[in-house]
């Protein structure tokens, strides 16, 4: 558990990297969609990991897929 919890944070971290890497390189400050978009994306991927653990049986599943999901953010 403790290592998919650290799976999660690096995943959160990348997403909050790239939509601030995004902000700092078009010299503003993260917009509020910006920020609800990073929100959301927590909030799915959070889902996407009970779904995965209660449903499919494969929590590790849902780490596939977020890291598919920062390839295509960047």
């Amino acid at each position: 558990m403790i290592n998919n919890r650290m799976n999660m944070s690096e995943i959160e971290f990348r997403i909050a990297e790239i939509l601030g890497r995004s902000a700092i390189e078009n010299d503003m400050e993260v917009p509020k969609d910006v920020q609800q978009l990073a929100q959301a994306t927590r909030y799915l991927a959070t889902q996407l990991r009970i779904l995965c653990k209660v449903e499919i049986g494969d929590e590790k599943m849902a780490d596939v897929i977020l890291k598919q999901a920062i390839d295509i953010l960047k």
